[in-house]
């Protein structure tokens, strides 16, 4: 318990001070950290004393992120790369694509050793500590998604040094088979369309 009391405190040194180098750049006003959160592999390269590739940063509201995005379009030498899903300033990603409370948007992360958030009021665990801890992948079956997406990140991770079981390929690829809500609705959808299903 000690050992995870001490990290904790480690990860919310670190991101404080990047919380505050953020505001320094943007300014406060546009960038309250009670509208904002990191999550994902930032976290758990500062657990396991990594370099950190990037800081995603995810905001809870809409009317703070609009507010970040209204910065940087008065502000644009501030940023680097603008697309439709982040704002890349340097290290930090600022997601706005996917815009929601972090227990909802961090738990469709496609692997449970990414399923952490650090917002103003600490650091969250979706699934327990022991993923954070580990080099191995478990793949989040609890949500529909594109299967094939999951698939081609694993090598990306696998060339970070983890390492994925064939138990968990094949939990993946069962997931692949299942037909999903979201393929239910779409196909309900078309139906309405056409009079007719194309699947």
């Amino acid at each position: 318990m000690k050992c995870i009391e001490e990290k904790i405190q480690v990860i919310q040194k670190v991101l404080d001070e990047k919380v505050k180098e953020i505001q320094q750049i943007v300014g406060e006003k546009n960038f309250n950290f009670k509208d904002f959160y990191f999550a994902g592999g930032c976290i758990y390269c500062l657990w396991n004393d990594k370099e950190v590739k990037d800081y995603d940063i995810f905001c809870k509201s809409y009317y703070a992120i609009n507010k970040l995005k209204k910065f940087f379009k008065e502000n644009p030498d501030k940023s680097d790369i603008t697309t439709s899903n982040a704002i890349t300033m340097g290290k930090y990603q600022f997601i706005i694509k996917h815009i929601g409370q972090p227990d909802v948007e961090v738990a469709k992360f496609d692997f449970k050793h990414n399923c952490y958030y650090y917002d103003n009021t600490g650091l969250h665990d979706l699934y327990g500590f022991e993923y954070i801890n580990d080099n191995k992948l478990h793949f989040n079956s609890d949500r529909a998604r594109d299967i094939l997406n999951v698939v081609t990140r694993i090598p990306k991770f696998v060339n970070r040094g983890m390492e994925i079981s064939q138990k968990e390929i094949l939990d993946i690829l069962e997931m692949g088979t299942r037909p999903s809500k979201i393929f239910r609705e779409r196909r309900a959808i078309k139906q309405r369309r056409s009079g007719r299903s194309r699947y």
